[in-house]
C-alpha cells in the first residue's frame, strides 16, 4: 500500500523529469561545442573542394549520410554523402547534395 501511495505521489515528477531530460538532450547538438566554436562557419562542400588548400589546418564541419566504411592498413574511412547541415547541426535536406567527401 505504502508503495502505491509512493508511485501516485511521485511518478508525475519521475515522468516529468524524464520528459524535461529527453527535451534537453533533443535541443543540442551532436557536435560538441569546442569543435563548433573552433569551426569556420557556412564553409560548403563545394568551396571546400574548390579550394582545399584555403583551409589546411582549419576545422569546417561538414556533415550527411555514411554509404561505405572501410577498414584500411592502419586505419579506417568512411565515405559520406553530404546534406546541408540544419538545426543542432544535423543533416536536413534529403534531396540535395554537393557530392560525396571521405573522412579518415
Amino acid at each position: 500500500m505504502k508503495f502505491l501511495n509512493f508511485m501516485k505521489e511521485q511518478l508525475p515528477k519521475i515522468i516529468f523529469i524524464i520528459l524535461l531530460n529527453s527535451s534537453l538532450i533533443c535541443c543540442s547538438s551532436v557536435i560538441p561545442k569546442e569543435i563548433r566554436n573552433q569551426a569556420l562557419k557556412g564553409v560548403s562542400l563545394k568551396e571546400l573542394a574548390s579550394n582545399p588548400a584555403a583551409y589546411y589546418g582549419k576545422t569546417v564541419i561538414l556533415g550527411g549520410k555514411v554509404v561505405v566504411c572501410r577498414n584500411l592498413d592502419g586505419h579506417g574511412e568512411i565515405e559520406v554523402l553530404q546534406k546541408p547541415l540544419g538545426f543542432r547541426d544535423r543533416p536536413k535536406d534529403r534531396d540535395y547534395s554537393e557530392g560525396k567527401f571521405i573522412g579518415i
